[in-house]
């Protein structure tokens, strides 16, 4: 028999497993507000 397919949700920033209430936004899952803020911003090419 097929065991169930838990699939667990990973943060779209940081990649660390969801536990509590997730954030979305703009289509992606975060683990907390601070990811999805860091996640949202626009990449410069230099790194800063």
């Amino acid at each position: 028999m097929a065991e169930p397919t838990t699939e667990k949700l990973k943060c779209a920033y940081c990649r660390d497993e969801i536990t509590d209430k997730p954030v979305k936004k703009g289509g992606k899952v975060y683990c907390c507000e601070a990811c999805a803020f860091q996640g949202s911003q626009a990449k410069a090419c230099d790194g800063r």
